[in-house]
């Protein structure tokens, strides 16, 4: 079976502060998944558990089980600890269970979860193993229930533009493997595999506004590097007007910061079981 892919195991990232999605959107999530007393969540690819503390506050009195699985060592080690924090100052009645779990390396689980979550995660997944990975969600759903996928908002326009632009990163940041392996879809070919895999017709729920600040990678992804950061936002400004199409905000440079902002959308996604 093939190898998980290393480099994302080696990342240690702040998410909150490089993905900064406001409390909105958070809250318009948690509202369409009109979570329940009883109810079994997996956070799938969660990586240290943040969205955990969303659902915590969006519904305080809730009774459920939340489950966070990701194949990251240090993600899963940095979970527990945070929430033996939160649970030293703040009482709750949701059960949590912290694993190393490899989506790709498990055999298939049935009915397990009422809820399944892949925010910012299935572009994780290898191309080779995308069509296995939505058949296991799909065993891992209890009958009716409900995948939720958080993503890039990715069409034929602006796919070349915003693949090179992390690509790119990932590479200056040492991190190959993830360059190679990572496969971000497009829109329809997210929808196409959750048909095939058995979900009914999947559901674009809504988009919402990215705003990519370069500069925000700087330590958590280039090690402090700024020549790295300065390589990066080259290789933006130098790309963006080799394309034709280009379906976003245009970019602003604000290089006496060392920074490039880009505009993207992200998208969420509903389907059931």
């Amino acid at each position: 079976m093939k190898k998980p892919v290393t480099d994302y195991s080696k990342r240690n990232v702040d998410f909150s502060l490089i993905h900064n999605e406001s409390d909105e959107v958070y809250d318009k999530v948690l509202e369409l998944m009109d979570l329940k007393n009883g109810h079994k969540f997996l956070d799938l690819g969660g990586g240290y558990g943040s969205f955990l503390y969303k659902i915590l506050k969006h519904y305080p009195d809730l009774y459920m089980e939340y489950h966070l699985w990701d194949a990251s060592d240090i993600f899963t080690k940095k979970a527990v600890k945070d929430h033996e924090v939160y649970i030293a100052t703040h009482r709750t009645s949701v059960k949590t269970f912290f694993t190393k779990k490899d989506l790709i390396l498990q055999p298939a689980s049935e009915n397990l979860f009422d809820v399944v979550l892949c925010k910012m995660f299935i572009h994780e997944i290898p191309a080779d193993d995308k069509k296995s990975s939505f058949d296991k969600i799909y065993k891992l759903l209890k009958p009716g229930g409900r995948l939720y996928i958080w993503k890039p908002d990715l069409h034929p326009e602006n796919h070349i533009f915003f693949t090179s632009v992390i690509a790119k990163k990932d590479v200056l940041a040492g991190f190959k493997n993830l360059a190679e392996q990572r496969n971000f879809i497009l829109n329809e070919e997210l929808e196409r595999q959750l048909i095939a895999a058995g979900f009914d017709q999947p559901q674009k729920l809504f988009t919402f506004d990215y705003i990519l600040h370069t500069n925000r990678r700087l330590s958590s992804e280039f090690q402090d590097q700024v020549e790295k950061l300065k390589q990066w936002n080259q290789y933006i400004l130098d790309l963006h007007p080799k394309l034709d199409q280009v379906d976003f905000t245009p970019i602003e440079a604000d290089l006496s910061n060392d920074n490039v902002i880009l505009s993207f959308k992200r998208v969420v996604y509903s389907a059931v079981k």
